[in-house]
């Protein structure tokens, strides 16, 4: 029987996971949300500033993107052999289109949170950017 190693370190694929639970990327247990979207600033467990992380457009992206793939074939199906007139239709798979979206951002946004964590992407500085960049081209 193997036990975990308490300072082993935590894969990108962990993170994920712990952030799709809607848990603290770093421990696993504290909330991720304290609200629909909105994320907390630190964990209740162990206190990872959680705060400085923004995912900005990706999650949104991201909901698109999935939705868009699964209702697209659908909707070329449906409007070709549905007996329902179309204005019934239009607004069968705009609200289906919604709900998808409205449960597909939470998760992809903790999606995005634990990949940023992960990679520390909130703790470099514009500053830091530039002296890599400098030094790569010297």
């Amino acid at each position: 029987m193997t036990s975990a190693i308490p300072d082993a370190p935590l894969t990108m694929w962990s993170a994920i996971k712990r952030t799709l639970a809607r848990k603290c990327p770093a421990c696993g247990t504290g909330k991720l949300f304290k609200g629909y979207l909105k994320q907390v600033d630190s964990c209740e467990n162990c206190s990872e500033n959680l705060g400085a992380i923004r995912a900005d457009d990706g999650p949104a992206w991201l909901t698109i993107l999935i939705t868009g793939h699964i209702l697209a074939p659908v909707l070329v199906l449906a409007t070709g052999k549905s007996p329902l007139p179309l204005w019934l239709l239009a607004i069968c798979l705009m609200s289906l289109g919604m709900a998808m979206c409205l449960t597909i951002l939470p998760y992809a946004k903790a999606m995005f949170i634990g990949i940023l964590w992960k990679s520390r992407a909130a703790e470099i500085t514009p500053a830091e950017i530039a002296t890599q960049r400098e030094l790569r081209e010297n």
